[in-house]
């Protein structure tokens, strides 16, 4: 049902924050679905009081990176097989896609629980309780590195705040001394126009040249 209501949506607006740590990581950022499906987004990522922007549209991947780009966007097209970004933008389609959480353990849920009635940002929301198998991801990470599970628990549980549509409206977690929440809000609002960077905003570095430290480093 999240998946579904999240599929049918035009846009909305995300914010999450991460904390590991003593790190926190703050995102924030706008989604605008197409007629076909696709996505375009932008988003703003706080790290250590510094940001960062990335715009996604039709399949182009640009990042303003400060000094690194001179102020300016790199500009990467993920039909490129040879890009180094698909690792990184695996986790931005996720942000792109709500539902992604939902889909990647649906088969290990052992329960959901429905908690209450809560309010959250003007919504009317019900809150659940999620409690999640690990076992399958156990055994995907065996494989590459054992010691990700050595102090894995044998469940996770999360909590899911979810509007009278079905949409996801707070999502948290906490994960192996990880916390993460999510925000959505905005469902539809047509105000919610996601553009590429125009020109004269395009770093004329390629990727390469932008791992081999960008102009801050080669003078």
């Amino acid at each position: 049902m999240l998946a579904a209501a999240a599929q049918d949506s035009t846009s909305y607006r995300l914010t999450m924050a991460t904390w590991a740590g003593d790190g926190e990581t703050i995102t924030r950022g706008e989604v605008a679905i197409a007629d076909d499906g696709s996505a375009a987004m932008s988003l703003t990522m706080t790290e250590q009081g510094v940001d960062s922007l990335a715009v996604v549209v039709d399949n182009i991947f640009y990042m303003e990176m400060g000094e690194l780009t001179d102020g300016k966007f790199l500009k990467v097209d993920l039909n490129d097989p040879s890009n180094p970004f698909d690792e990184f933008f695996g986790s931005i389609k996720d942000l792109m896609d709500p539902s992604s959480t939902v889909k990647t353990f649906k088969d290990s849920v052992r329960s959901v629980q429905a908690v209450g009635a809560d309010e959250i940002g003007g919504a009317s929301t019900t809150h659940y309780l999620v409690t999640v198998d690990t076992s399958g991801l156990r055994d995907a990470l065996a494989g590459a590195d054992p010691s990700l599970t050595a102090s894995m628990p044998d469940v996770f549980v999360y909590d899911f705040w979810v509007d009278g549509d079905n949409r996801p409206v707070k999502p948290t977690s906490t994960t192996m001394g990880t916390r993460a929440e999510a925000v959505y809000s905005d469902w539809n609002d047509p105000s919610i126009v996601v553009e590429a960077p125009s020109a004269d905003q395009i770093s004329p570095l390629t990727w390469q040249e932008i791992m081999q430290g960008g102009p801050a480093l080669q003078g």
